[in-house]
């Protein structure tokens, strides 16, 4: 290795560890998870996997982008596999979610939640009951007074 390059490559490394780089955690490359679907309508359903035996031990599964961290439960039938649900939030956008190995390692992936979410029903009211029609009243007889008026007596012609 030329000395330019080698002054180069120690210049960049001084310059990470100035900067802080070193410090960040490791990211989990071996993890090998996923998150389905990589498209969610807001406040859709969404899940997550990944093999038990992949060394890592991992926390529940955190975004911004989730209503609640998303923990990881054993599926009866499919051993060694973890899988977890949860729900997207109803703001569009495009969010990182991000789970963290008991050792420290983090792995993330990216997912978007789309459009508009679906109206919630709103109840409705019962409509009112209709009430019973009264029954109709008898109609009042109402008797002439006096002799029936027909006329004079002539006939049209």
């Amino acid at each position: 290795m030329s000395k330019v390059v080698g002054r180069g490559l120690a210049a960049v490394g001084a310059a990470a560890l100035m900067m802080g780089l070193g410090a960040l955690p490791a990211q989990a490359d071996g993890v090998d998870w996923y998150f389905s679907p990589e498209t969610v309508q807001a406040g859709g359903k969404v899940e997550v996997g990944m093999s038990a035996i992949n060394g890592c031990s991992p926390s529940p599964v955190t975004s911004p982008g989730l209503v609640a961290p998303i923990k990881w439960g054993n599926t009866p039938g499919h051993f060694p596999r973890l899988i977890g649900y949860g729900t997207a939030v109803k703001q569009p956008g495009r969010y990182v979610a991000t789970l963290t190995c008991k050792d420290g390692q983090k792995t993330s992936k990216t997912f978007m939640v789309a459009g508009t979410p679906d109206p919630t029903p709103t109840p409705t009211k019962p409509k009112p009951t209709a009430k019973p029609k009264p029954k109709p009243q008898p109609q009042v007889v109402v008797k002439p007074k006096g002799a029936p008026q027909t006329g004079g007596g002539y006939s049209a012609a």
